[in-house]
């Protein structure tokens, strides 16, 4: 029997709202919906845009509408001004409770399943809901059967409403890829387990995700230990051009016009540069039609621009990460890349935004600032054409401990809790000492207390943070500042240094009074006052009014690949090194981190050395080759005396600032990975080259000789 005809059969109730339209199942989905049924625990990894959301949620809906009796579906109607809430047809608040828990990665993600998913719910008559920090549609007291969240708000659910969750038979983890290798990973592992000890009859769980490097590796850290995986390899047809940046205005206008692409998505690495590329885009035919889109803008000006970008006509969009996700923009001509991104997954995903509905054909472009950039965009669009992801290590984030002990701890705010239970929700993530040694470091700060029993309770100290829901989130609060239209008196969005003119949502802006104190972000929350702007016109010198700078920061697994492919002839573990006019050079390719911790142990051990563009070491002399090799215990003695230089790249949660300065030198360290670096430069040949040819591959990414 042919196998869409089959699963068809096995979804009596569900096939024709969620898959009607279809036309045939896409192939995760005939892979997925019968070990679903089956009732396995699965990681689902496939390319953007290829069904997955249908393929998880269409049998999981089939399951809960087989455990409803005749009369029971037939009773449940939706309420018109809330969709989300049921009842049944004789008056009574359907009670059966919160069957799935579907967690999404952001607000906006959520509301965007939720507006994907309300209609064949809706057509189904199934009530489904979504809770987020400033969506509250979720019926506490007749919770509705599904429900859409994010980790934050599910944090905030089990620890203010434990009561809901005892009906709970299956939770789904959307676009897990996004949140794993992040402290909002770690803390949705914990909050897994809090949810296996609310309720022990949880019977399946699923994490679904992107082409990735290891799903294995997914499955370990969030699911049972029973899991399957479900892939499908990405199979996708990407043309590229690369762009040097100089010229990108006239060659992408000339691109644009003449494949007649109407819908553009371009990604930047930071807010300041996506506010500053639009002018660079407002050529005809899209001179009004371009639009920006991240973080800093207010709610209503994102989803403005998301329904402009799915109205017919044209549209460029500019946007940070924001947009990597999987919010709905419609169909998308062209992906244009300014830099290239951290690495290949997040490349697949942004390029993945583009050309969605085109039989997983995309179009691209990749805009350079020098050589070097040009040559890491070939390497990487090469490595995604192929599906050649890196597979990362994770080190779990102590600040979810914090953040876990107090969200717990207000759980059991009425009865306490002892060490033993801090330990079981934090079971197979992080060494018992650890959490120990932390809960210890909480004490002494006052955050937390002992009382009778050795049972531990939050103190006063943090009752700011528990009256605004702090507690259950642990990304960084920065201190914004609104800014308001005076002519319309509606939010614009939020900047961190406000200055007398700047840019915003794409438009320039002039604030009418001085700005008496620019670093409002020192001063306490509740006296920071909203600014008011007016329109400016282009004469106007622009300030720069976020902290922080995209950085392209890439490492030495990245930096292989690009060496591999430059020197080709050469054994994939060569280092190649030349000497000319008595200087000695060393392409090492290990970027900005592992280079500069590398260059510090060599000049430690009396070795000048300097590192040019993160890729070559280049001395004044000539050198013994075999004193570059360091040990594990030589790195890491610098890795610590640089521990606070490199918390800014590895992103850790807004709770770090409790640890020990200790176990803050420990964290950094532990995270670089230096033992798997260690090993990977012991293990490389240091393999000499000609100078030509040396001279040559530094010309190629610097366009200059060295020396």
């Amino acid at each position: 029997m042919d196998i869409d005809k089959e699963i068809k059969r096995m979804l009596p109730y569900t096939w024709s709202a969620f898959l009607g339209s279809f036309g045939n199942l896409r192939e995760i989905q005939r892979k997925t919906i019968p070990l679903v049924l089956k009732g396995e625990n699965l990681v689902i990894s496939s390319p953007a845009a290829t069904g997955k959301t249908e393929a998880i949620i269409t049998p999981i809906c089939e399951l809960w509408m087989l455990e409803r009796s005749p009369r029971q579906m037939s009773g449940i109607n939706s309420n018109p001004d809330c969709p989300a809430s049921a009842v049944a047809s004789a008056g009574k608040e359907y009670s059966e409770g919160l069957y799935g828990i579907y967690v999404s990665p952001t607000r906006a993600l959520v509301n965007d399943l939720y507006k994907r998913l309300l209609p064949p719910f809706e057509a189904l008559n199934i009530p489904i809901a979504r809770r987020t920090g400033d969506k509250h549609s979720f019926n506490l007291k007749a919770p509705e059967p599904f429900l859409i969240t994010t980790p934050e708000s599910l944090d905030s659910l089990i620890a203010r409403h434990t009561k809901v969750f005892e009906s709970v038979r299956v939770v789904v983890l959307d676009e897990i890829h996004l949140l794993h290798h992040s402290y909002r990973g770690d803390q949705t592992r914990v909050l897994l387990n809090r949810l296996r000890l609310l309720n022990p009859k949880i019977a399946n769980f699923y994490a679904l995700s992107a082409t990735i490097g290891d799903p294995q590796q997914i499955g370990k850290a969030y699911l049972p230990a029973n899991f399957k995986t479900v892939t499908v390899p990405g199979t996708l047809e990407i043309e590229y051009r690369l762009i040097e940046q100089k010229d990108a205005r006239e060659t992408l206008m000339e691109e644009f016009r003449y494949r007649e692409l109407r819908k553009i998505l371009v990604f930047t690495n930071s807010r300041t540069e996506a506010e500053n590329y639009v002018k660079l885009f407002r050529f005809q035919p899209f001179k009004n039609r371009v639009w920006v889109h991240h973080g800093s803008l207010s709610k209503r000006e994102r989803e403005e621009v998301e329904e402009l970008m799915n109205s017919p006509g044209y549209g460029i969009c500019i946007a940070t990460s924001t947009l990597e996700f999987g919010i709905d923009i419609g169909d998308v001509d062209a992906v244009v890349l300014f830099e290239p991104p951290p690495d290949v997954s997040s490349l697949l995903q942004r390029v993945g935004r583009g050309c969605r509905r085109k039989n997983n054909y995309m179009l691209a472009y990749g805009v350079y600032a020098n050589n070097f950039e040009y040559h890491m965009f070939h390497t990487m669009f090469e490595d995604a054409k192929i599906g050649n992801l890196i597979p990362r290590a994770r080190v779990f984030d102590p600040s979810v401990v914090c953040q876990q002990v107090f969200s717990y701890l207000y759980q059991k705010r009425r009865v306490g809790t002892s060490m033993q239970a801090i330990k079981r929700i934090l079971t197979k993530t992080i060494d018992d000492s650890v959490i120990e040694e932390i809960v210890e470091t909480l004490v002494e700060q006052e955050v937390i207390e002992v009382g009778k029993s050795n049972l531990y309770y939050l103190t006063n100290k943090i009752g700011e943070l528990i009256e605004y829901g702090k507690i259950h989130s642990n990304i960084h609060n920065r201190a914004d500042v609104e800014v308001i239209d005076a002519r319309t008196n509606k939010k614009i969005g939020v900047v961190q240094k406000p200055s007398a003119s700047f840019r915003l949502a794409g438009n320039k802006w002039t604030t009418p009074k001085p700005i008496t104190d620019p670093f409002p972000m020192y001063r306490n929350r509740d006296n920071r006052k909203p600014i008011f702007v007016n329109p400016v016109s282009d004469n106007e010198i622009m300030g720069n009014v976020f902290c922080g700078k995209g950085v392209f920061w890439w490492d030495f697994r990245q930096g292989e690949r690009l060496r591999n492919k430059l020197f080709k002839e050469l054994n994939h573990c060569a280092m190649p090194y030349f000497v000319d006019d008595g200087k000695t050079y060393i392409f090492h390719f290990t970027g900005p981190l592992y280079g500069t911790l590398w260059q510090k142990v060599l000049n430690e051990k009396g070795i000048e050395i300097e590192d040019v563009g993160d890729f070559l070491f280049l001395t004044q002399s000539q050198i013994d080759i075999r004193r570059l090799i360091f040990t594990y215990d030589e790195i890491l003695a610098e890795a610590e005396k640089m521990a606070s230089q490199f918390k800014p790249f590895l992103n850790f949660g807004a709770f770090f600032y409790l640890l020990t300065p200790e176990m803050k030198k420990k964290t950094i360290t532990a995270s670089l990975e230096l033992q798997e670096f260690t090993t990977y430069i012991q293990q490389c040949q240091f393999e000499p080259i000609s100078a030509e040819l040396g001279q040559k591959i530094i010309a190629q990414l610097t366009q200059k000789k060295c020396g």
